[in-house]
């Protein structure tokens, strides 16, 4: 199971402009030039999927470091409740 989320968060997007831009070489996908020309136009065009047991366990990681405890119990508790 998946959610479908807009792509807001600053790494994320980073991220896919940097797949769709570069030169040939380097990129990983095909799109056209005219998606980074426009880029504010376009972006509100990708969304980021996300499963969400791992958005889940990415939380319990967070929690962890901020409260200072170990990660694998953040994750057992928070697959557990």
């Amino acid at each position: 199971m998946v959610d479908v989320e807009p792509l807001v968060q600053d790494e994320d997007v980073q991220e896919v402009r940097t797949s769709c831009g570069g030169t040939s070489a380097t990129r990983t996908a095909r799109w056209p030039p005219s998606i980074l020309a426009d880029w504010p136009a376009a972006q509100p065009r990708f969304v980021k999927v996300m499963p969400r047991d791992y958005k889940r366990a990415l939380a319990a990681m967070r929690r962890a470091r901020e409260e200072g405890i170990p990660w694998e119990r953040a994750v057992m508790e928070g697959a557990h409740g």
